[in-house]
């Protein structure tokens, strides 16, 4: 599940529908287009305050589970907020390449 989980994530940018599909050169005018339906709705700004949320769950998350998985806790929680430079791969990853269980 976890490698499935993964292999998703690194496949929606490579889709035609995702990010890299937009070169870097017409980031800004998407991003100026998001902010403007941002503003004029509420399921958008919603869904990107989810996103954000979710995000910074899953970064406290993965700090909590290295813990667990036997990681100091500095160690763990620099692997926690690395999540967060990869908002979707980052916890994907480390669910995919995390250490089993110490029993």
């Amino acid at each position: 599940f976890n490698v499935g989980l993964l292999l998703l994530a690194l496949y929606y940018p490579l889709s035609s529908s995702g990010l890299a599909a937009s070169s870097l050169d017409q980031l800004p005018q998407a991003w100026e287009s998001f902010v403007e339906v941002a503003k004029g709705s509420q399921f958008v700004s919603t869904s990107s305050m989810d996103f954000v949320i979710f995000n910074c769950m899953i970064a406290l998350l993965v700090a909590q589970d290295a813990k667990v998985r036997g990681d100091e806790p500095t160690k763990a929680n620099l692997i926690g907020l690395s999540t967060l430079l990869l908002p979707v791969w980052g916890g994907a990853l480390y669910c995919a390449l995390r250490p089993s269980l110490k029993e």
